[in-house]
């Protein structure tokens, strides 16, 4: 309902990362993401896009799971991203070190 207010703005629900049970709305620019910002890195950084990997936990890492070619979500996160990705453990069983330790 917000998104349709204003054509400039996207919303996306995301939990709380602080307090179990709460949602948050997030309100970016449109042309805002955190795939167009590893979009952006790749260009800079003269990296291929195949070459990446992102770890997320939230509906706010999406776009990043997208973008990049290997893409891991932690156990913890909401099932509908769940189901999308290769899932890893939970942010507090060291989710992200065992896809870095995978990797290296």
């Amino acid at each position: 309902e917000i998104e349709s207010l204003c054509k400039e703005i996207r919303v996306i629900r995301s939990s709380s990362p602080v307090t179990a049970g709460f949602i948050w709305v997030e309100v970016f620019h449109h042309s805002v993401s955190k795939g167009c910002g590893v979009n952006i890195l790749c260009d800079m950084l003269n990296i291929h896009p195949d070459e990446t990997c992102g770890v997320g936990n939230d509906y706010n890492d999406i776009d990043l799971l997208d973008f990049t070619a290997c893409s891991f979500v932690t156990r913890n996160a909401p099932l509908e991203v769940r189901g999308r990705y290769t899932e890893v453990p939970a942010n507090e069983e060291d989710g992200f070190a065992t896809v870095v330790q995978s990797i290296i």
